[in-house]
C-alpha cells in the first residue's frame, strides 16, 4: 500500500491508525463534517474544495469509497465529535447565520478538545525532575556514549592501566591522579573508559563522575561545589542546607570528600578538564579541589590541558602535589608519540557510526596520513608534537584527527571515490568543512550561524532561529526565489544545517529551560574565531555588528516592532509578485523583559527571572564593545536586583570590572558601580527585602553618580512602578571609605 497511499492519508494513518491502542484515546480527536446534498451542488464552482470529483465532474467513486473505508477504521475508543448536515452556502460562508453559528461551535469545540489534550498530557507528565538525579544522569550518559566510541591504543592502554593500579592502590597513597594532554589527544574518551571500567569492578562505591562545561552546573566552580556536595549528601546520607557563602560551600566540600567516605563505601570522584571552568570564584586557581591528604577510601581523578596563557591549571596541581618532574608524581601524560595504529582507530570509530569505506577511499587517508610525516627527524617529530595544541600544525593521527576524519569520509559513498582532499590539520579539516556547508546550505545562514554558536558559548536553536530572522542578508538569501507571508527565517533552513553539524556540537541546559548549543571541543571556537572574524580570510564579518545584533535580540530592541530592510532584501520582498512597497516587517522575535512572571518587587523566589537576558546581554555588549547597552544595563537597579536574585552577582562584579577595562569614557560611573557591589555584596546576596539595591542607593550621597541616573530613571517611569525606597534626610554626603568586603580571604589585606 505504500506505494499508493498519499501523504495526506499517511499522515493520518501514522497519527491515528499505525499507533497502539493505549496511545490512540489519548493523542486523536476526530471531527465528522458533512454538508448535505452533494449531488444538487457538486456543479458548483466551489465544489472542488470540499468534494473529490472525476475530471467529467461526476462524484469521484474511488475516492468516496476510500474515505468510507477510512472512516470505518477509526477506532471506537476515539473521541469523535459529529457536524451537519450543514446546508451548502454556496461552501461555509461566514456570512450565514447557521453557518456562523456552525464554525464558531466547531472552533469552541476544538479549543475546548485541545485544552483538555494539553492538560491532561501536563498532568501526566508533571513529575518534578529531580536536579541532582539529573546532572548525574547527563554526566553518566556523557561518559557511557564515549566509552563505547573508545578504541585502545598503546598509548591510552599505558594511562588507562596506570589510572587502574592508582584506583586499587592500598593507604600508602594519598594522592590524586592527573591526566593531562594537549587539545584533541583524547583526554574525555579515556575518563570515560576509566568510569566504564571502574564501574565495572562490581565492589560497591560511590562513582561520581563531572565533564566540566557540558551542563549549566559544571560550568562554575560555585555551581558545580553545589552539585557534587548535594549528590555526596545523597550518598552518604547527610541532610544539612548546604551554605549559601563560596567559602563555607568550599569548607563542606572538602570535608565531605575527606571524612565522609569508608570503607563500606568508598569514593572515586573524576574531573575531566578543570581548565573549562571561568575564573569566578577562583574555579581555575583549583584550591577548592583536594589533591592532596586524601584517605585510603578516596580516589581523585583529574584531567587538564597544558598550561595556556589563560590559564596555569597543570601546574597548580604539581605545586600543590609537590613535584618537580612527572617520574615523582601520580600524574600521566596521554602521549601522541606513535602513529602505528591510526587505521585501527579510524576502523573503529567508523563501526560505532554503521559505516565502512572502500580501498580507494582509505588510501586518500593513508596518504594523507603518511604524506605529512614521511622523512621526518626526530627533531622534527617532536615540534610537530608541541605544535598541535593550536591545531594548525600536521595533526594526522590525533584522536581528534581521526574522529573529525571519520564523520567527514562516513558520508562518502563507495561510487564517490573520493570527494575531497582531505587535510592534514585538525583546523585546515574544520575549515574545509565549514566551506562545504556554505556551498550547501548558502553562504550568509552558515557564516551568521558558525558566528552566533562563536560568540556565544551557548545559544539554544529557537534564538538562532530568531537571530537568523533579523539578519537580512539572511533573509534576502533565502527568499530569492518565494517570500513568505511572515519575516521570517524557515525554521527547516538551520534544522537542516545543525543536522549536518551536529556530531560536533554538544548539548546543555541553563536552568532557564532553554537547551544550548555550542561546539563540543575548543579546537572549533578556535578554528570558527579564524573562519568568521579574522580578515586573513577573505570573509571578514564584524565580530560588533554580531555582538550589537546580539545585544538587540536579547533586550528586546525589535519585539512586536517593524525592522527596515536593507536594500537587497528590499528588492527582493519588492518584486511585483510579491509585496510591492513594503519597507520594514515584524521579524516576530519574542520580547525579552528582564522577569517573565512577576515582579522584582516580589522578592526572591516569587518570580520568574529571564536568565537568558540577565546572562547574556552584558557580556556581548563588553564583547562587542557596545558602550551605551553595556553601562545602561548595568547601572539599573532591575538588572542589579535581577543578577542577585540570579545567584550572579559575583559575576556582576566581574561584568563591572570588564566594563571598565573596554570602556574609559565611563570609568567613573562604572568605579562607583563597582565600589558601591563591593560594599554591599554581602547584603545583596541576602537581602532583607527585594527593593534592598534601590533602598541602598538613595542613600548614597547627592554627589553620586548611580544616584543621579536612579532618580533619572525614576522620574521617567509612572508612580506605581517605581521602587519603594525611604528617603534619609540626614544621609551622608561623604563617600565610604570601605570599597570592598572580601567574603573569601581570611588573611590580612594590604
Amino acid at each position: 500500500k505504500r506505494f499508493f497511499i498519499s501523504i495526506t492519508e499517511e499522515e493520518l494513518s501514522r497519527g491515528l491508525l499505525w499507533v497502539p491502542s493505549e496511545r490512540q484515546s489519548g493523542r486523536s480527536l476526530t471531527y465528522h463534517r458533512t454538508i448535505g446534498n452533494p449531488e444538487a451542488w457538486r456543479t458548483h464552482p466551489l465544489a472542488s474544495a470540499f468534494l473529490d470529483l472525476a475530471p467529467d465532474g461526476s462524484l469521484d467513486a474511488e475516492a468516496q469509497s476510500m474515505l468510507a473505508d477510512l472512516q470505518v477504521m477509526i477506532p471506537p475508543t476515539i473521541k469523535r465529535r459529529d457536524y451537519g448536515p450543514l446546508e451548502w452556502g454556496p461552501g461555509v460562508n461566514p456570512d450565514l447565520p447557521a453557518h456562523r453559528k456552525y464554525l464558531i461551535g466547531l472552533a469552541d469545540d476544538f479549543a475546548t478538545d485541545l485544552l483538555e489534550s494539553v492538560d491532561s498530557a501536563a498532568r501526566k507528565a508533571s513529575i518534578q525532575p529531580d536536579r541532582v538525579v539529573e546532572e548525574a544522569k547527563h554526566h553518566l550518559r556523557f561518559a557511557i556514549l564515549r566509552s563505547r566510541a573508545f578504541c585502545a591504543t598503546e598509548t591510552t592502554r599505558d594511562v588507562t592501566e596506570a589510572v587502574e593500579v592508582y584506583l586499587a592502590s592500598g593507604a600508602n597513597v594519598s594522592n590524586g591522579f592527573v591526566v593531562h594532554a594537549r587539545s584533541g589527544a583524547g583526554k574525555t574518551y579515556v575518563i570515560s573508559k576509566i568510569l566504564a571500567d571502574h564501574m565495572a569492578g562490581g565492589k560497591a562505591r560511590c562513582i561520581i563522575v563531572r565533564f566540566l562545561g557540558t551542563s549549566q552546573a559544571s560550568s562554575s566552580v560555585h555551581a558545580l561545589l553545589i552539585s557534587l556536595c548535594e549528590q555526596l549528601q545523597r550518598v552518604y546520607g547527610r541532610g544539612q542546607k548546604l551554605p549559601e557563602e563560596f567559602t563555607d560551600l568550599k569548607a563542606l566540600f572538602l570535608k565531605a570528600v575527606r571524612e565522609w567516605p569508608s570503607e563500606e563505601m568508598p569514593l572515586t570522584l573524576l574531573l575531566d578538564s578543570v581548565d573549562q571552568l571561568d575564573d569566578i570564584n577562583g574555579g581555575r586557581r583549583l584550591e577548592w579541589l583536594p589533591v592532596t591528604d586524601l584517605s585510603a577510601h578516596v580516589r581523585i581523578v583529574v584531567s587538564t590541558l597544558p598550561d595556556h596563557a589563560e590559564f596555569d591549571c597543570l601546574t597548580r596541581l604539581r605545586k600543590t602535589l609537590n613535584v618537580e618532574d612527572d617520574e615523582d608524581c601520580q600524574e600521566m601524560l596521554v602521549e601522541l608519540k606513535e602513529l602505528l595504529d591510526w587505521r585501527t582507530v579510524l576502523n573503529h570509530i567508523l563501526k560505532v557510526l554503521g559505516r565502512q569505506i572502500t580501498q580507494e577511499q582509505m588510501g586518500a587517508v593513508k596518504h594523507v596520513v603518511h604524506g605529512a610525516t614521511t622523512g621526518w627527524s626526530a627533531t622534527q617529530r617532536d615540534l610537530w608534537s608541541r605544535q598541535r595544541s593550536d591545531g594548525t600544525a600536521s595533526s594526522c593521527t590525533t584522536p581528534l584527527w581521526l574522529r573529525l576524519v571519520a564523520q567527514m569520509v562516513s558520508g562518502w559513498r563507495s561510487f564517490d571515490g573520493v570527494p575531497f582532499q582531505l587535510s592534514s590539520s585538525v583546523r585546515g579539516l574544520i575549515v574545509d568543512l565549514f566551506e562545504r556547508l556554505e556551498v550547501s546550505h548558502g553562504t550568509f545562514v552558515v557564516r551568521a550561524t558558525l558566528s552566533y554558536l562563536t560568540l556565544s558559548r551557548g545559544i539554544g536553536e529557537g534564538e538562532l532561529n530568531n537571530l537568523l530572522s533579523l539578519d537580512d542578508d539572511v533573509l534576502a538569501d533565502v527568499y530569492e526565489w518565494w517570500v513568505p507571508p511572515l519575516r521570517t527565517s524557515p525554521p527547516l533552513i538551520l534544522s537542516r544545517l545543525l543536522m549536518d553539524v551536529a556530531p560536533y556540537l554538544s548539548r546543555r541546559g541553563d536552568g532557564s529551560g532553554v537547551e544550548l548549543l555550542s561546539w563540543y571541543h575548543r579546537q572549533f571556537w578556535e578554528a570558527c574565531e579564524a573562519h568568521c572574524f579574522s580578515s586573513d580570510t577573505g570573509r571578514t564579518l564584524s565580530r560588533q555588528k554580531r555582538c550589537e545584533e546580539l545585544v538587540n535580540y536579547y533586550s528586546g530592541r525589535w519585539a512586536g516592532v517593524a525592522k527596515p530592510y536593507s536594500r537587497w532584501l528590499s528588492a527582493i520582498v519588492q518584486r511585483p509578485n510579491f509585496f510591492p512597497g513594503e519597507t520594514a516587517g515584524d521579524r516576530m522575535v519574542p520580547s525579552q523583559p528582564l522577569v517573565l512572571q512577576g515582579s522584582l518587587k516580589d522578592g526572591r523566589g516569587r518570580c520568574v527571572i529571564n536568565l537568558r537576558r540577565v546572562g547574556a546581554l552584558v557580556p556581548y555588549a563588553i564583547k562587542g564593545r557596545l558602550e551605551g547597552p553595556a553601562v545602561k544595563e548595568l547601572i539599573s537597579v532591575e538588572y542589579i536586583t535581577a543578577k542577585f536574585a540570579s545567584g550572579m552577582g559575583s559575576l556582576l562584579l566581574t561584568e563591572v570590572v570588564d566594563s571598565m577595562n573596554a570602556f574609559p569614557d565611563s570609568g567613573a560611573v562604572l568605579q562607583e558601580l563597582h565600589q558601591f557591589l563591593g560594599r554591599h555584596m554581602t547584603l545583596l546576596h541576602h537581602p532583607t527585602t527585594p527593593g534592598l539595591a534601590a533602598q541602598l542607593l538613595v542613600q548614597e550621597p547627592d554627589a553620586s553618580n548611580l544616584l543621579r541616573k536612579f532618580r533619572e530613571s525614576e522620574a521617567a517611569k509612572p508612580q506605581e512602578e517605581r521602587w519603594p525606597v525611604l528617603e534619609w534626610a540626614q544621609r551622608p554626603q561623604e563617600f565610604d571609605s570601605l570599597l570592598m568586603t572580601v567574603r573569601e580571604h581570611d588573611g590580612g589585606v594590604n
